[in-house]
């Protein structure tokens, strides 16, 4: 996962903003899958660079998805989050957007998955001081 944070507020009296980027790993339990909607609970593991705190953070979220399509192996989706992040290189603070993506079909059990999404942080004022995010991964379905 890769995100990068368009509006972090500066607490140094500088310019009153900065940008910073964050990498590192989501994990996701599909906790009420479904043909058409879902429920996935997500914990995100990621550091913080290219800012004036770069250090270890987190994001911690729920997602509500629709998976309208079934085009063989495909499955396109759109997801609604709600979390919250934190630690350094961040602001603590609820963030809430959107997820698209979809997911392809290696196997019965195994899924491909790419997305990108927006989260809103509810702190800034604009809509555009949020966080663009794109990932892909690999899933395991039990």
């Amino acid at each position: 996962l890769y995100g990068h944070n368009f509006g972090e507020q500066d607490d140094s009296g500088s310019d009153g903003e900065r940008e910073n980027d964050l990498a590192g790993i989501e994990l996701s339990f599909n906790a009420l899958p479904g043909d058409i909607a879902s429920l996935t609970l997500k914990q995100a593991i990621l550091y913080s660079f290219n800012g004036d705190d770069d250090g270890l953070n987190g994001r911690t979220g729920l997602g509500l998805g629709l998976t309208p399509l079934n085009l063989g192996l495909v499955h396109p989706f759109l997801q609604a989050n709600l979390g919250y992040i934190y630690g350094p290189g961040v602001q603590d603070g609820v963030v809430a957007g959107p997820e698209l993506g979809f997911d392809i079909g290696l196997s019965s059990a195994t899924v491909l998955n790419a997305k990108v999404a927006w989260d809103h942080q509810f702190r800034n004022a604009d809509f555009d001081r949020g966080i663009l995010w794109a990932g892909v991964g690999l899933g395991y379905r039990f």
